[in-house]
């Protein structure tokens, strides 16, 4: 029986599993996977991201718990820890990979790689950070080709507080975040539970609708090579994979 690919996920903070265990239910038996809860500063305030965020001796303690299970890939499953981050997204994910042995990615540039997967040129972001740290994930897409035509924000200071928001107010406010000139909407926030949401979101606003959780896990899998197919979970696990790039 042939192995299968193993995926090794790391949280900061609140571990958010049950949101990425139906969709990977949905890939169907070609992956197994793990997850790791680090400590980590809890605070979505730019400076405290810059300071804190994502730091390969906070990061080190999940790869470690991860390393017997023998992940093909680490992924750090925090957006604003990666986009924030001192370091930057795309040093983050070398120093994570020099440290496991194998590739590693964040959800920052998995965001990247499914924005350029679905051709995607003008979006409209809906976080739930304070408004300065819905900007710089903007600038960050700004900086690398995409278009943000709107961006909006819930102002939760923490990933503790987002958890607490109740299903029916996460679909609004990300229904909310919507332009008319967005050929997709971004929501991220891998604290958030959004993955139940998006089949819905996509038939209302009539577009793909990217979340934090749904394209780490997208991106997870084309790394290793499985095909990134899960229908009832968005237009980018339903589509034929398209290029698989970074920004």
């Amino acid at each position: 029986m042939a192995r299968r690919a193993c995926l090794g996920f790391i949280f900061p903070c609140q571990d958010m599993r049950d949101d990425y265990l139906p969709l990977l239910a949905a890939v169907g038996g070609a992956v197994e996977a793990h997850f790791a809860v680090i400590e980590s500063v809890d605070d979505h305030d730019p400076a405290a991201l810059a300071q804190y965020g994502g730091r390969i001796e906070d990061l080190r303690p999940g790869i470690e718990r991860l390393r017997p299970r023998c992940p093909d890939v680490v992924v750090y499953a925090c957006t604003s820890g990666s986009f924030g981050c001192a370091v930057g997204p795309e040093r983050q994910a070398a120093e994570m990979a020099a440290e496991a042995g194998v590739p590693a990615i964040n959800t920052t540039q998995a965001f990247g790689a499914a924005v350029r997967a679905l051709g995607v040129q003008r979006v409209a972001v809906a976080g739930t950070y304070p408004a300065a740290t819905v900007a710089l994930f903007a600038a960050y897409l700004r900086r690398h080709g995409v278009a943000v035509v709107s961006q909006s924000a819930l102002n939760l200071p923490t990933g503790d507080a987002v958890t607490e928001l109740p299903a029916a107010d996460v679909y609004r406010f990300i229904a909310s975040g919507d332009d008319p000139a967005a050929e997709a909407v971004l929501v991220p926030d891998t604290a958030l539970t959004t993955t139940r949401h998006i089949a819905g979101l996509e038939v209302e606003l009539g577009k793909p609708v990217l979340t934090a959780n749904q394209v780490t896990v997208w991106y997870a899998l084309r790394v290793v090579g499985v095909p990134a197919r899960a229908p009832g979970f968005g237009r980018l696990l339903a589509s034929p994979p398209g290029p698989l790039s970074t920004m």
